[in-house]
Protein backbone atom coordinates (compact mmCIF):
# COMPACT_ATOMS: atom_id res chain seq x y z
CA UNK A 1 0.00 0.00 0.00
CA UNK A 2 0.91 3.07 -0.94
CA UNK A 3 1.40 5.91 1.32
CA UNK A 4 0.43 9.64 0.81
CA UNK A 5 2.60 12.32 2.45
CA UNK A 6 0.24 14.86 3.61
CA UNK A 7 1.09 18.46 2.87
CA UNK A 8 1.51 20.74 5.57
CA UNK A 9 1.77 24.06 3.12
CA UNK A 10 -1.15 26.52 4.03
CA UNK A 11 -3.35 27.48 0.72
CA UNK A 12 -5.30 30.83 0.19
CA UNK A 13 -4.28 34.62 0.93
CA UNK A 14 -2.54 35.81 4.01
CA UNK A 15 -4.16 39.08 6.42
CA UNK A 16 -1.04 41.13 5.02
CA UNK A 17 -1.55 39.75 0.71
CA UNK A 18 -5.02 40.93 1.64
CA UNK A 19 -4.44 44.20 3.05
CA UNK A 20 -1.93 44.97 0.16
CA UNK A 21 -4.22 44.31 -2.13
CA UNK A 22 -7.16 46.01 -1.01
CA UNK A 23 -4.61 48.77 -0.37
CA UNK A 24 -3.65 49.07 -4.19
CA UNK A 25 -7.20 48.82 -5.01
CA UNK A 26 -8.61 51.49 -2.75
CA UNK A 27 -6.04 53.82 -4.21
CA UNK A 28 -7.11 52.69 -8.01
CA UNK A 29 -10.48 53.59 -7.12
CA UNK A 30 -9.54 56.56 -5.81
CA UNK A 31 -7.67 58.13 -9.08
CA UNK A 32 -10.01 56.75 -10.98
CA UNK A 33 -13.01 57.95 -9.69
CA UNK A 34 -12.78 61.45 -10.33
CA UNK A 35 -12.29 60.74 -13.98
CA UNK A 36 -15.61 58.32 -14.13
CA UNK A 37 -17.56 61.05 -12.48
CA UNK A 38 -16.17 63.51 -15.32
CA UNK A 39 -17.32 60.92 -18.50
CA UNK A 40 -20.97 60.81 -16.94
CA UNK A 41 -21.57 64.27 -16.77
CA UNK A 42 -20.14 64.92 -19.78
CA UNK A 43 -22.02 61.73 -21.34
CA UNK A 44 -25.48 63.69 -19.71
CA UNK A 45 -24.45 66.94 -21.64
CA UNK A 46 -24.03 65.03 -24.90
CA UNK A 47 -27.64 63.19 -24.21
CA UNK A 48 -29.46 66.03 -22.93
CA UNK A 49 -27.90 68.00 -26.37
CA UNK A 50 -28.80 65.39 -28.54
CA UNK A 51 -32.73 65.27 -27.23
CA UNK A 52 -32.91 69.18 -27.94
CA UNK A 53 -31.44 68.61 -31.65
CA UNK A 54 -34.08 65.35 -32.18
CA UNK A 55 -36.40 67.87 -31.36
CA UNK A 56 -35.71 70.38 -33.47
CA UNK A 57 -35.17 67.93 -36.63
CA UNK A 58 -38.67 66.47 -35.72
CA UNK A 59 -40.03 69.74 -36.10
CA UNK A 60 -38.09 71.11 -39.31
CA UNK A 61 -39.03 67.48 -41.05
CA UNK A 62 -43.03 67.77 -40.19
CA UNK A 63 -42.89 71.34 -41.07
CA UNK A 64 -41.74 70.36 -44.27
CA UNK A 65 -44.39 67.19 -44.50
CA UNK A 66 -47.32 68.63 -43.17
CA UNK A 67 -47.07 71.99 -44.71
CA UNK A 68 -47.94 73.82 -41.46
CA UNK A 69 -45.59 76.11 -39.18
CA UNK A 70 -44.64 74.06 -36.13
CA UNK A 71 -43.02 75.24 -32.96
CA UNK A 72 -40.61 74.25 -30.56
CA UNK A 73 -41.10 75.93 -27.21
CA UNK A 74 -40.04 75.09 -23.54
CA UNK A 75 -43.73 73.79 -21.12
CA UNK A 76 -42.88 76.86 -18.82
CA UNK A 77 -43.30 80.21 -20.98
CA UNK A 78 -40.34 81.77 -21.33
CA UNK A 79 -36.93 81.26 -22.23
CA UNK A 80 -35.75 78.30 -19.86
CA UNK A 81 -36.29 75.36 -21.67
CA UNK A 82 -34.27 72.59 -18.64
CA UNK A 83 -37.99 72.01 -17.41
CA UNK A 84 -39.05 70.35 -20.42
CA UNK A 85 -40.08 71.66 -23.79
CA UNK A 86 -42.70 70.32 -26.86
CA UNK A 87 -43.07 70.45 -30.65
CA UNK A 88 -46.38 71.26 -31.51
CA UNK A 89 -48.52 71.57 -34.83
CA UNK A 90 -49.61 75.26 -35.09
CA UNK A 91 -52.81 74.75 -37.15
CA UNK A 92 -54.04 78.08 -38.01
CA UNK A 93 -50.27 79.49 -37.98
CA UNK A 94 -50.83 82.24 -35.49
CA UNK A 95 -47.70 81.76 -33.36
CA UNK A 96 -49.68 81.53 -30.36
CA UNK A 97 -49.73 78.06 -28.17
CA UNK A 98 -53.79 77.80 -28.19
CA UNK A 99 -56.49 75.05 -27.82
CA UNK A 100 -55.98 74.64 -31.49
CA UNK A 101 -52.00 73.61 -31.19
CA UNK A 102 -51.20 70.25 -31.53
CA UNK A 103 -48.49 68.01 -29.54
CA UNK A 104 -46.66 66.21 -32.16
CA UNK A 105 -43.87 64.83 -28.98
CA UNK A 106 -43.12 66.35 -25.41
CA UNK A 107 -39.51 66.10 -24.22
CA UNK A 108 -38.83 65.81 -20.33
CA UNK A 109 -37.13 68.16 -17.99
CA UNK A 110 -32.74 68.15 -17.97
CA UNK A 111 -31.03 67.44 -14.75
CA UNK A 112 -27.48 68.51 -13.31
CA UNK A 113 -27.80 71.20 -16.29
CA UNK A 114 -29.63 74.68 -16.82
CA UNK A 115 -30.84 75.02 -20.61
CA UNK A 116 -31.54 78.42 -21.83
CA UNK A 117 -32.60 79.83 -25.62
CA UNK A 118 -32.55 83.50 -26.54
CA UNK A 119 -36.05 83.16 -27.86
CA UNK A 120 -39.29 81.61 -26.16
CA UNK A 121 -39.63 79.43 -29.39
CA UNK A 122 -38.23 77.67 -32.41
CA UNK A 123 -41.07 78.24 -35.42
CA UNK A 124 -40.27 76.41 -38.67
CA UNK A 125 -41.95 77.62 -41.58
CA UNK A 126 -42.98 74.74 -44.57
CA UNK A 127 -39.91 75.94 -46.22
CA UNK A 128 -38.20 74.58 -43.60
CA UNK A 129 -36.57 77.67 -42.92
CA UNK A 130 -37.25 79.56 -39.38
CA UNK A 131 -39.61 82.75 -39.03
CA UNK A 132 -37.35 84.90 -37.38
CA UNK A 133 -34.70 86.81 -38.90
CA UNK A 134 -31.94 86.42 -36.87
CA UNK A 135 -30.54 82.61 -35.25
CA UNK A 136 -31.19 80.95 -32.85
CA UNK A 137 -29.20 79.24 -30.05
CA UNK A 138 -30.23 77.43 -26.78
CA UNK A 139 -27.60 76.45 -24.61
CA UNK A 140 -27.26 74.07 -22.13
CA UNK A 141 -24.85 74.47 -18.98
CA UNK A 142 -23.80 72.07 -16.64
CA UNK A 143 -24.28 73.19 -12.71
CA UNK A 144 -20.40 72.39 -12.22
CA UNK A 145 -19.06 73.86 -15.07
CA UNK A 146 -15.61 72.60 -15.46
CA UNK A 147 -14.10 71.91 -18.92
CA UNK A 148 -15.60 72.15 -21.82
CA UNK A 149 -19.39 71.68 -20.19
CA UNK A 150 -21.08 74.09 -22.03
CA UNK A 151 -22.71 72.99 -25.94
CA UNK A 152 -23.94 75.75 -27.73
CA UNK A 153 -27.19 74.68 -30.20
CA UNK A 154 -27.45 76.80 -33.23
CA UNK A 155 -30.46 76.76 -35.01
CA UNK A 156 -29.49 78.64 -39.02
CA UNK A 157 -31.94 81.03 -40.98
CA UNK A 158 -32.18 77.78 -42.83
CA UNK A 159 -33.45 75.93 -40.22
CA UNK A 160 -30.24 73.70 -40.32
CA UNK A 161 -29.49 73.00 -36.37
CA UNK A 162 -25.57 72.74 -35.08
CA UNK A 163 -23.97 71.50 -32.05
CA UNK A 164 -20.68 72.89 -30.12
CA UNK A 165 -18.92 72.82 -26.88
CA UNK A 166 -17.47 75.72 -25.30
CA UNK A 167 -15.29 75.93 -22.48
CA UNK A 168 -16.62 76.89 -18.89
CA UNK A 169 -15.69 80.69 -18.32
Amino acid sequence: MLKHKHNDRQTGFSLLELMATVAVGGILLAVGLPSFVNLIKSNRLTTQTNSVLTALHLARNESINRGHNIRVLPIVAGTDWAPGWQVRLDVNSDGITDAEDTVLRSFDAIEDATLVGDADNVTYQSSGFITTTSANTITLTAYECTGEDIRVISVKLSGLVSSARQVCP
